[in-house]
């Protein structure tokens, strides 16, 4: 099984698909959580992040399964299943390669949803600037305490992009910095223990939505299980 620590996908949602994804998650705007509304979470906690929304819950925003709006789950399961989980999946299955059996959702745990930030809301005046920590993405293990966290991968898909773009920046071996610039439609996926942030853009009208989810790579059976 092919393992790596940043790769593209081709892409995976063309135009129209990512009209119609889009025109879905404008409609359920009732459903979308702002991210200062999570106890307890630390990460977004800077000026202007009230401008930021889920759409879904990700793990590192949740204290525990209680907390996972179900209602929000059965309208992602219904409603984008065809749409968005079923190349998703395909796609996870293209770029890991040979020597996987299964590629799945844990079945108790959140789907992959969606990061909003609203207008203007990049650049120095909310403070996405090269200050903001970079982080890894092993909270699975609170979920799953068998899970190896070397084995989590993480995504992002662009939906909707403001005229600046967006980008991943993302550390190598001291002291080598990168900064990942995302093209609309197309998997990014990098290697959960990568130590990554949101890059920094100057301020620039528009939205910018984004898929995000994980993967687990149980490389023993070749079994992949997806969340949020």
């Amino acid at each position: 099984m092919y393992k790596f620590l940043f790769k593209d996908s081709a892409e995976v949602f063309n135009p129209i698909a990512r009209q119609k994804i889009a025109e879905k998650i404008y409609f359920h705007q009732k459903h979308w959580k702002p991210l200062t509304e999570y106890f307890g979470n630390t990460l977004f906690a800077q000026p202007g992040m009230e401008h930021m929304y889920l759409f879904g819950d990700g793990l590192y925003v949740l204290q525990d399964r209680n907390d996972i709006n179900q209602e929000v789950q059965e309208i992602l399961d219904t409603e984008f299943s065809e749409l968005i989980y079923t190349p998703v999946l395909e796609t996870i299955k293209e770029m890991f390669g040979i020597g996987v059996n299964e590629v799945s959702y844990y079945e108790d745990l959140p789907l992959p949803g969606f990061h909003i930030y609203r207008g203007s809301l990049r650049g120095n005046d909310i403070g996405l600037t090269t200050t903001r920590p970079y982080h890894t993405d092993d909270n699975l293990r609170f979920y799953k305490p068998e899970a190896d966290r070397n084995n989590i991968y993480s995504f992002a898909i662009p939906i909707i992009l403001p005229e600046c773009g967006a980008c991943l920046d993302w550390l190598g071996d001291a002291p080598d910095y990168f900064s990942h610039n995302y093209e609309l439609g197309v998997m990014s996926m990098w290697h959960g223990m990568v130590k990554h942030r949101l890059g920094a853009k100057p301020p620039a009208e528009g939205d910018r939505i984004t898929l995000q989810g994980h993967v687990y790579v149980n490389a023993n059976d070749g079994i992949l299980k997806v969340y949020f």
